[in-house]
């Protein structure tokens, strides 16, 4: 019993000792993959480290110089632009016509409306030399009827007259029928007169309502032709500031419309510059907007001017910076160099 009691205490001692030997093995095995991985760590950073001491701190290129601020002229109609004799770089001032755009329809709309003016401008001329033609005979016809009327009554008068003498057996009976006869021709020839009168005053009144309706013809002829003139003169592009022509969208000849984005653009800041390049794309990947840059340009190679890098676009990189030279324009080519770091 005693030798039983020994064995399992001994047993009880083997495995305490095995267990502290496990620990210890573990404990070993942990503190090794510990260095190990400290050790990779370290190999990586210097790997990268020296990887980044290879990469070059800045990237250059070829840019081309545009003005910061544009103004965009679009086509006001449709048609067929006819460019004037200016060209992308010389200086233009505002009101100045950079083309015409040529429209068939407009044209052809603006001659129909200048024939209408004139067939309306005729019309208003025949029926003024109508109207002057029919109240001179209108006077002419009121003067008779005066004339007319004041023979009618003394006529009328001494009729009475021989009628009352003929009642009264004062004249004979002859006398008396003559001057009915009288009376009755002239009456005739009164009412004969008056009617012309009045019917030259019915033409002077028919006449003077077709001139004020030939008038008013002339004057919504005239309205419409200035309207058709003004759209007409919309089709003159002119430049609306003072700058710098810096591109035309199309040539002359071509045919243009207002869904064009633009077609002149012109520059009214020359200060303010942007150059445009661009990269490959394991230069651009690097490069972030804000970093420093340097432009250099043929016609000052002596005056690099400082900038920095104002946005990147897929592989186009712009940088801006200020221009104090008048000799530097937008289309010129400059070299750019970029700090990367």
């Amino acid at each position: 019993m005693t030798l039983v009691r020994g064995r399992l205490a001994l047993l009880g001692r083997l495995r305490w000792v095995l267990l502290a030997v496990a620990a210890l093995l573990v404990g070993v095995l942990v503190g090794a993959l510990s260095v190990m991985q400290e050790r990779a760590h370290q190999s990586r950073q210097e790997a990268a480290a020296g990887q980044q001491m290879s990469l070059p701190v800045t990237v250059e290129g070829q840019a081309k110089l545009r003005a910061q601020n544009v103004v965009n002229i679009a086509a006001p109609i449709e048609g067929t632009l006819r460019l004037e004799p200016v060209e992308v770089g010389a200086e233009v001032h505002s009101g100045q016509l950079l083309a015409v755009i040529e429209n068939s329809e407009l044209t052809a709309e603006v001659q129909k409306l200048q024939e209408d003016l004139r067939r309306a401008e005729a019309r208003v001329q025949d029926l003024e030399a109508q109207l002057a033609s029919a109240r001179l005979e209108a006077s002419r016809a009121e003067a008779q009827l005066l004339q007319a009327q004041s023979e009618y009554e003394e006529v009328r008068k001494e009729a009475q007259r021989q009628r009352r003498l003929y009642q009264e057996g004062a004249t004979p009976r002859l006398v008396y029928e003559e001057a009915q006869r009288k009376l009755e021709v002239e009456q005739k020839q009164y009412d004969a007169v008056r009617q012309a009168a009045q019917f030259a005053q019915e033409r002077v009144r028919v006449v003077q309502q077709r001139l004020d309706l030939a008038r008013k013809a002339r004057q919504e002829a005239q309205a419409a032709l200035e309207e058709a003139l003004q759209d007409s003169a919309a089709a003159e592009v002119h430049s609306p500031v003072d700058g710098i022509l810096v591109a035309i969208a199309r040539g002359s000849g071509e045919e243009v419309s207002p869904a064009m984005e633009w077609l002149f653009q012109i520059a009214v800041d020359l200060r303010r510059m942007e150059a445009v390049l661009e990269l490959p794309p394991d230069q651009v990947s690097r490069v972030r907007p804000g970093m420093p840059a340097v432009v250099r340009v043929a016609e000052v190679p002596d005056s690099p001017f400082n900038g920095s890098v104002k946005r990147v676009n897929g592989s186009e990189v712009v940088v801006e910076f200020i221009n104090p030279s008048p000799a530097v324009l937008p289309g010129a080519t400059a070299f750019v160099t970029i700090r990367l770091r």
